[in-house]
């Protein structure tokens, strides 16, 4: 990931916001219908929180949520898609990273997210993932392309922040190092080294 991601201390406290992005939100691998259907669900219980989708096809999950839910227009915002360096002012505001897709090889934004200060809430499906609700920075959906159990992980995390539990600086303190490119390619390096030094006959 790109080394200039990481929470800026200097900025005000971070919104009562959830943050999903996507390049397109219509590719049902991103499961935006789910998306929508769990943040109308956790836009109902918790009033004072909002949510911003970005990506491709955004205002279609938005128009998922306010056509049923219209009292939820001004509590949910959608942009189109943006480069990474233009997301970073997103990820510093946000507190929860909403990865709602059923399959992803990173994904990046999350890394990307979680260096800025957020917390993740992912599907049980993307068990990589799983680092983060192990650490404590982020929960995992109970039930599998569900989105009460997504809305139900979302709620859990709006509760620990609300809670004083995540702390933006020390999360992006403690990712930021481990994630960062420079710090990747060195553990890389190290792991190659090691494997090649034990395949050495006599080592």
């Amino acid at each position: 990931m790109l080394n200039e991601f990481s929470y800026d201390a200097s900025c005000a406290s971070k919104k009562k916001q959830v943050l999903a992005v996507a390049v397109n939100w219509t590719n049902p691998l991103k499961r935006g219908k789910l998306l929508a259907d769990a943040l109308v669900r956790f836009l109902l219980e918790k009033p004072d929180a909002t949510a911003l989708v970005i990506g491709g096809h955004s205002e279609w999950v938005r128009d998922r949520a306010v056509h049923t839910h219209p009292e939820l227009e001004a509590r949910f915002q959608a942009k189109p898609a943006m480069p990474p360096d233009q997301l970073r002012p997103y990820y510093r505001e946000s507190r929860i990273m909403a990865i709602p897709s059923g399959v992803e090889s990173g994904p990046i934004v999350a890394f990307e997210a979680v260096c800025c200060g957020c917390s993740i809430v992912f599907g049980r499906e993307l068990n990589h993932l799983q680092m983060f609700s192990e650490a404590g920075v982020g929960t995992v959906a109970k039930a599998w392309n569900s989105s009460r159990a997504f809305a139900e992980a979302l709620l859990q995390e709006y509760d620990a922040w609300e809670s004083g539990a995540h702390d933006p600086i020390q999360i992006s303190r403690i990712w930021t190092p481990r994630l960062r490119v420079d710090s990747l390619t060195d553990r890389l390096y190290q792991w190659l080294e090691a494997h090649r030094a034990s395949s050495v006959p006599g080592s």
